[in-house]
């Protein structure tokens, strides 16, 4: 699967490398196509139901920029909404060592987000992010997996340990921001096949072998 990706010189962050926003945007993608066939997997062996009008992601040097002005304060707690000009946010730490910024640490970030599903399930019926479910620790999927979220940036700090420990912290921030409570993570239904069934945002396409609608750039 394919990202769109920014031209490397319109992002000013020298600490992230066009493979490693390929690397985050391909990700989210992957998981988001695999939830619009009904192909994620939940508790207990089963799977979450299909979904459409699920769109696709793309990179925003914006989003990166803030990420990783956040990321520097090396604090493992969320920024203010004013501070990420209303983008979600998920955030992730660790103590570990990796050579590669992109193909181990972003990704283990991905697939410990994405990993609440399979550990808590969706308890609504009808995939709405209630307080309830929200409370269950499914907050940081949600914000992935949120249907009409199309624009991503990630910020990494590599030094932020105290006393000789290797700490490292991931944000990344999405617009369209998700984890509106009482409004459904996305539309149950069945994935794209064709451009009139992307209906989010006005002239959106469909990639059919993802699954997932495109939103237009302008």
């Amino acid at each position: 699967m394919k990202a769109h990706l920014v031209a490397a010189q319109q992002c000013s962050n020298a600490k992230m490398s066009d493979a490693d926003r390929s690397t985050i945007v391909e990700q989210h993608n992957r998981l988001r196509s695999e939830l619009a066939f009904g192909r994620a997997k939940t508790v207990d062996g089963g799977f979450a139901p299909s979904g459409k009008n699920i769109y696709k992601m793309t990179w925003d040097c914006g989003l990166e920029d803030r990420s990783q002005q956040w990321a520097d304060r090396c604090t493992f707690a969320h920024s203010s909404s004013n501070f990420r000009q209303g983008a979600g946010e998920n955030i992730y730490h660790c103590s570990k060592r990796y050579p590669s910024i992109a193909e181990d640490l972003v990704v283990d970030a991905g697939r410990a987000w994405w990993a609440e599903l399979a550990e808590y399930g969706i308890s609504n019926a009808d995939n709405i992010l209630t307080r309830e479910v929200f409370n269950e620790g499914v907050g940081h999927f949600t914000q992935m997996a949120w249907g009409p979220t199309t624009k991503i940036g990630c910020g990494i700090a590599t030094n932020c340990g105290k006393k000789g420990r290797n700490v490292i912290i991931v944000v990344c921030q999405y617009l369209e921001a998700g984890n509106y409570i009482d409004e459904p993570i996305y539309e149950l239904g069945k994935p794209c096949m064709n451009d009139i069934e992307c209906t989010t945002f006005k002239n959106s396409t469909c990639s059919a072998a993802d699954g997932l609608c495109i939103k237009p750039e302008h």
